[in-house]
């Protein structure tokens, strides 16, 4: 079975390259978008199973984007997970209300993002139906 495909969305270069070479070793394929743009051109052209996405982007908010995935029919199956500096309640809100499954804040142990990305894969095989595949 080909590895999961992740699309981490993260506009700092250091966050964004420390995050492919750990989910590298934790096994998946990663793609990366640095903009909001960027990452909707990505995620249609080569859907992934899995968004990791930060919430301020340079060009949009990351809730803008997580809506956009939901409302485009080969990505709205994608699990997005938020990663952001952002922690207030009210960002929290807007980015589960976007659409996502997730949202976890920065710092990250990379251990815990980890076992969050399974546990959004492992709903693909409870629920396959509700998930097509990319």
């Amino acid at each position: 079975m080909d590895a999961p495909q992740i699309l981490v969305v993260e506009d700092e270069p250091d966050i964004a390259s420390m995050l492919q070479a750990c989910l590298e070793l934790f096994g998946y394929q990663v793609a990366l978008a640095r903009t909001g743009a960027e990452a909707l051109v990505e995620a249609r052209q080569h859907p992934p199973r899995v968004v990791i996405l930060d919430m301020k982007l340079p060009d949009t908010s990351g809730a803008e984007v997580c809506r956009q995935l939901r409302q485009d029919p080969p990505t709205a199956g994608v699990h997005v997970i938020f990663l952001s500096a952002m922690t207030q309640r009210d960002d929290i809100t807007r980015g589960l209300t976007a659409g996502a499954e997730d949202y976890l804040t920065k710092p990250i142990d990379l251990q815990v993002l980890h076992r969050h990305i399974e546990a959004a894969l492992s709903q693909d095989q409870e629920h396959p139906v509700l998930r097509p595949a990319p």
